[in-house]
């Protein structure tokens, strides 16, 4: 994805037809955690990101949701974190929220 949440949300309609039975959410390696700061809740990027899981919840027939999460090698910001402490582990207490799935690159190399 070549966009992150706030684009994706202003053309979701474009992106993800009203009859899709799958979307795949990959902005973990997009996202930037800043020390103990929540992204989800105290960071535009993350807001956005859950308006785009709701309007998608709130469809007629809604998809199913699967957070694709690829791993951030270097994260500059976060050097050794805990898993709970990085972007993609705040996506995937997101996808519990909405009952959405992950997948997880990082688990795949460290599990």
């Amino acid at each position: 994805m070549a966009t992150g949440p706030a684009g994706f949300r202003g053309c979701l309609g474009k992106f993800v037809p009203e009859h899709a039975d799958l979307v795949l959410l990959g902005f973990a390696d997009m996202c930037n955690r800043h020390s103990s700061t929540n992204v989800l809740t105290n960071t535009s990027f993350g807001l956005d990101l859950e308006r785009v899981v709701r309007t998608l919840a709130k469809r007629p027939n809604p998809p199913s949701i699967v957070f694709w999460n690829f791993h951030k090698w270097n994260n500059w910001n976060c050097n050794k974190c805990a898993w709970r402490d990085t972007c993609e582990g705040e996506f995937h207490e997101l996808a519990a929220l909405y009952s959405a799935s992950t997948i997880s690159f990082r688990n795949t190399f460290y599990s």
